[in-house]
Formats: structure tokens, sequence, C-alpha cells
């Protein structure tokens, strides 16, 4: 209700949902005129989202690809350098179902690498302006 007036104001069209079990296919494809969704890649305006978890994560690119955000999910046993292989991220970010232990050992992987990174676990919500 509180977002309705907003959405008029800004002339925006109303708010379509997919749901977390459509992201989950394969090959699974979204496309509206400011949000892509393609596999476990998201670009929202002008920023690019990676999610990578279990389901992902071994899917290697030749070369690696550009995302502003890199979002490590499900507490994967994968170490920061073998992601880097796959992907540049500008930041990396932890969500809240990767173990604190995880997390800290990530955040010191980021460090080694000079990667700005953020735990959700540790500072709760990951907030971006567009």
């Amino acid at each position: 209700m509180h977002l309705q007036n907003n959405w008029l104001n800004l002339h925006l069209k109303y708010p379509e949902f997919i749901s977390q079990k459509k992201l989950e296919i394969k090959n699974f494809c979204y496309e509206n005129h400011s949000v892509i969704i393609m596999r476990n890649f998201i670009q929202f305006n002008n920023r690019r989202f990676a999610i990578v978890n279990a389901g992902n994560y071994l899917n290697v690119s030749e070369y690696p690809i550009l995302v502003d955000y890199l979002i490590i999910s499900g507490n994967i046993k994968v170490e920061i350098g073998e992601l880097l292989d796959s992907y540049k991220p500008k930041m990396i970010i932890f969500d809240s179902s990767n173990s604190r232990y995880r997390s800290d050992k990530w955040i010191a992987e980021c460090a080694q690498f000079n990667i700005p990174c953020y735990s959700v676990l540790k500072s709760g919500a990951f907030e971006v302006s567009i």
C-alpha cells in the first residue's frame, strides 16, 4: 500500500515476482526493460550480479566474467582464489546462509586479494544505491 503511491508517481509498472524455484531452473531466462536474469546472473539497470552456490560454483569460464557483485550462498566449500578464475568482481558478498567460520575465512582471503567484501551474517542487510 505504501509503495503504490510511489509507483504511480514514478510511472512504474506493478512489480513482477520471480520465485526462487524459477531462478534454480538451469535454463531460466527473464528480461524486461530494467532486469535481465539468466542462470546465476542478474543485471539490474547497470549493476551485474552473479550468485554462486553448490549448484553452480563448479561452472567455470575460460575468461573471468566481470561482475559488480559476486554473491556467495549456501556455505559452499570453495576458496576465493578458485572463484576468481571464473569471476572478476568489484565486491564479494557473503549471504547469511554461510557459516560464521566460512565467512571469516573468506573475508581473510578477500583481504589477500585486495577485494572488498561484505558479510550479511556479521553486518546485516547489504544495501546499494542505484
